[in-house]
């Protein structure tokens, strides 16, 4: 099943209740409790790697400054955040847990930190297989914390578990960084529920679709993928938007792509309308030089192809400026008066491109865009 990430403060949590250690660490998205005085860590928490070379972790600090870094990292567009106190250390082990087809691979570096990605020589690989007391003998480590960290692993359907850094204090070990991925299909069987899973920053547009395919019988769907892309799909019909979207991956263009999503399902022309908005407006906020939209899907068997161009056309009418080609192929029912008043309007506000019907294969529409 798919390996999904959980909130930093949800893994610890869990690992040091299992652990028997107590954890004051705290998760916060909007209200900022009032904290003791004193030194704090605060940073993102929303499965980001690279947090500290990014400035995504303040370390060290006060208490009465906590509030002020939060809103710089909101204004970095960041909204969930965990608080610990600091814990002056000098020891910075590197230790993580890897499910794998041969049984658990775990991984250990004296040399923990920001900077383990520049240490590779200096990790230990081991595969454990009960193999605790030449492990422990080897990395120094006690043979009892490896032998609970692998069975906290296997109980919470673990699939990846990474600490860095692990310091000790008073001989119990100290999480300073956790990472942990869970397999999904275990959500019913550990301690860990849906809240715990790093949900993603969506954008205002994002968001929007979401609510319109809340309270619509149709489907839609929306996902940025490349804020900046240059190529944005209004797509309908599922297998057609995958072929679609893997046609622009085959022919070497992933990194153009910006966004994947579908108006499935006879949405009405109101419907349309406002779903094109959100793909012109992630068009206008794109930084790319030159921007393609492509209008494709499947040979519809009860979407209105006249009433759903209607919408489009209509939100094209308001921003066709933002774009530099449009590209179409289309069928199904009403598609004649579709595809017709659809290139009247592309004639009209001279934008290049094509508009095509069944007679045009998916993959071609992609190929002639690009």
């Amino acid at each position: 099943m798919a390996r999904v990430k959980l909130y930093e403060q949800s893994a610890k949590r869990i690992v040091y209740n299992k652990l028997s250690i107590p954890y004051s660490g705290i998760s916060v998205t909007d209200n900022i409790p009032k904290l003791a005085k004193g030194k704090y860590v605060v940073k993102v928490d929303s499965g980001i790697k690279k947090r500290f070379k990014n400035n995504l972790i303040y370390i060290n600090i006060d208490s009465s400054k906590i509030k002020s870094v939060i809103l710089k990292m909101k204004e970095l567009g960041h909204n969930h955040f965990i608080i610990e106190k600091f814990i002056p250390h000098q020891e910075e082990i590197y230790l993580s847990l890897i499910r794998k087809r041969k049984g658990i691979v775990l991984q250990f570096s004296l040399l923990g930190g920001v900077d383990i990605e520049n240490q590779g020589d200096s990790i230990k690989t081991y595969l454990v297989n009960d193999n605790y007391k030449k492990i422990a003998s080897e990395t120094k480590l006690n043979q009892g914390f490896l032998k609970s960290l692998v069975e906290i692993f296997n109980a919470e359907y673990f699939s990846f578990l990474e600490i860095n850094p692990l310091t000790f204090k008073n001989n119990k070990p100290v999480l300073l960084d956790l990472a942990v991925e869970v397999d999904s299909a275990g959500q019913f069987f550990s301690t860990w529920t849906e809240e715990d899973l790093v949900k993603p920053n969506l954008t205002k547009e994002e968001i929007i679709v979401q609510e319109l395919n809340r309270i619509s019988p149709a489907s839609l769907s929306l996902s940025v993928i490349n804020p900046d892309g240059e190529i944005f799909l209004l797509l309908s019909g599922g297998g057609a938007c995958l072929v679609l979207a893997d046609e622009v991956y085959n022919l070497g263009s992933a990194d153009r792509l910006a966004n994947y999503g579908e108006y499935s399902g006879n949405p009405t022309e109101e419907e349309t309308y406002l779903y094109t908005k959100q793909i012109l407006s992630l068009a206008k906020k794109s930084k790319a030089k030159k921007k393609i939209l492509i209008i494709a899907g499947g040979i519809a068997n009860f979407t209105d192809i006249a009433k759903t161009f209607k919408g489009i056309i209509k939100a094209l009418d308001e921003d066709s400026n933002v774009l530099d080609k449009v590209y179409v192929r289309r069928g199904g029912p009403n598609q004649e008066e579709g595809l017709k008043t659809m290139k009247e309007f592309l004639d009209k506000n001279k934008l290049n491109g094509g508009v095509y019907g069944r007679e045009l294969s998916l993959n071609s529409i992609i190929e002639l865009a690009l």
